[in-house]
């Protein structure tokens, strides 16, 4: 077949093009009656481009992500394990790589 590549050619995808998985998260509350907390786990090239998705997929993203921040791998903190279960974070800590993963969810409350 003619478009495949000379033989011994390496194919491993250089680090600098290659995705990874980023968490990407924003708490946000204005009077103190109310709080929204929103999370995303989404394959990304670097911050901006895992920022960027938080604002595609996450409802009010283009708002939120003033405030949200943005860190490569699986992250399991305060806010994201307020947002996703243990078996999201197992699902994708074991799939990395292997399949397109991309997450997201959003707990809002407002007692006013």
């Amino acid at each position: 077949m003619e478009n495949l590549p000379p033989e011994g050619m390496d194919l491993e995808i250089p680090q600098h093009v290659k995705r990874t998985l980023w968490t990407v998260w924003a708490d946000y509350f204005a009077t103190g009656e109310g709080r929204t907390i929103s999370a995303c786990i989404v394959y990304a090239h670097d911050e901006e481009s895992a920022l960027s998705e938080f604002k595609r997929i996450v409802d009010g993203g283009d708002f939120y992500v003033l405030g949200a921040y943005a860190q490569r791998g699986v992250i399991e903190n305060d806010f994201t394990r307020f947002v996703f279960s243990n078996n999201v974070f197992e699902f994708c800590n074991k799939e990395n790589e292997k399949a397109n993963i991309s997450v997201s969810g959003q707990f809002y409350f407002n007692f006013s």
